[in-house]
């Protein structure tokens, strides 16, 4: 992996943390706030950074 790639994976993923807790700051639900952080996360599915429920590893391999 190269380090833009993993500066890309570490920017999302430190993005979707930060929706989830500004909104639990504002007193959201729990679930909404999740919700909201796996939102961001699939949208970066465009870019092929993280696959949400299609169990697979950070690597992008297939886990059975």
């Amino acid at each position: 992996m190269t380090q833009e790639l993993e500066a890309s994976y570490k920017s999302t993923l430190k993005k979707a943390e930060e929706i989830g807790f500004e909104m639990l700051e504002q007193g959201k639900l729990a679930v909404d706030a999740v919700e909201a952080a796996v939102q961001l996360l699939e949208a970066s599915r465009r870019l092929s950074l993280i696959q949400c429920g299609k169990r697979r590893s950070f690597y992008g391999e297939r886990i059975s």
